[in-house]
């Protein structure tokens, strides 16, 4: 099946107000004012009639890609994905020629196919859909717990090895060992874990390179090399940074000296290999950088704190051709989460650009 016949209804309503204006227009729908009266339009003509659905074709690189947080896994002890594709298919149900539809009784926290897209002999696109939760709905009677549902879209790639789940963070796992399950079903043995975004860098520095991207953005956390500090050591580095501002902005300087002198016993001496930025710093539990220059390792600040620093996050602007046209994208990192959240200009493009990166294909 073509992408169109794999969306729900969130896929429209998360498009942009001008993409969904030109929908309505290919669709031969009269445009609204608000973005969700649009996304309700389209989707009542698409579910009217499959010849529509043809119609968004030309929108293929978005239906799917919406902004959001995507996980990559990556399989282990010399196993792979080989073979996923036949084992998708049964005699029953091929997601890739007909779409299921689950009423809401059908569904539970299990994650459960309903289309797929072939992209390449190698290379297709899954859909899944389960509960999670519900949401209460009030009327003069009482109150009515309607299911909440939830769509994640995979991307695998069994040349490569690549399986890329895109889905909120906390749900990803969940989504994986459904499609491993499929292997392992059928006489497989598969073993997979979240691949480490910076596996192919020593650090997000060199990824923004590799993405030929600025780095704008960090958030860090201070190394952690010493014991916990008493209240005489923290009062001797305010007292020193006191002082250095007294000294700026008022030309006294007698009071740094002392400061200074009196620091070296309860500081210095307790802990002779740190330097005094990397125990002001030991004392944040969270650094937030940021710099209005283009690149953040451009900064001078940046440059003098990093060192102290271990980087759990970092935001990435980064620009490829889309449909011949230059377009700037926007990720940030999460090196902990090893995810990696897209939120700026997202399209299969910008995604497959990143991906690659990230496998060094």
């Amino acid at each position: 099946m073509k992408i169109p016949y794999l969306l729900a209804f969130p896929d429209i309503s998360s498009q942009k107000k001008k993409t969904l204006e030109d929908m309505c227009d290919d669709l031969g729908v009269s445009r609204k004012s608000k973005s969700e009266e649009l996304a309700n339009a389209i989707w009542q003509e698409l579910t009217n009639s499959d010849n529509q659905k043809e119609k968004l074709e030309k929108y293929s690189n978005l239906l799917l890609s919406t902004r959001g947080s995507v996980t990559w896994f990556e399989t282990l002890d010399q196993t792979s994905l080989s073979g996923l594709k036949e084992l998708l298919i049964s005699d029953e149900y091929n997601p890739f020629e007909k779409r299921k539809e689950f009423s809401n009784t059908e569904l539970n926290s299990t994650p459960k196919l309903f289309a797929a897209s072939e992209i390449s002999e190698d290379e297709y696109l899954l859909r899944f859909v389960f509960r999670s939760g519900s949401m209460p709905i009030y009327s003069m009677n009482g109150k009515e717990d309607i299911p909440r549902l939830t769509f994640a879209t995979v991307y695998i790639n069994e040349k490569e090895n690549v399986m890329e789940v895109r889905a909120s963070q906390t749900v990803t796992h969940k989504v994986a060992q459904e499609i491993t399950k499929y292997l392992i079903d059928g006489g497989k043995e598969v073993k997979i874990s979240k691949k480490d975004i910076l596996d192919e860098y020593s650090d997000i520095g060199n990824f923004a390179n590799a993405l030929g991207g600025k780095f704008k953005e960090a958030i860090d956390v201070p190394e952690q090399g010493t014991d916990e500090m008493t209240d005489v050591q923290i009062s001797a580095i305010a007292s020193i940074l006191k002082s250095i501002d007294k000294a700026l902005y008022d030309d006294e300087y007698e009071d740094l000296q002392t400061a200074l002198v009196e620091a070296q016993s309860s500081l210095i001496e307790e802990y002779p290999n740190f330097s005094f930025l990397g125990l002001v710093l030991t004392g944040l539990g969270k650094v937030n950088l940021g710099s209005s220059i283009k690149d953040l390792r451009e900064s001078p600040l940046y440059e003098s704190l990093s060192p102290y620093l271990n980087t759990k996050s970092g935001y990435i602007d980064y620009t490829i051709p889309v449909n011949g046209v230059e377009t700037e994208g926007s990720i940030q990192v999460g090196l902990a989460t090893k995810t990696i959240n897209f939120s700026k200009n997202t399209t299969e493009e910008m995604i497959s650009f990143v991906r690659n990166k990230v496998y060094n294909i």
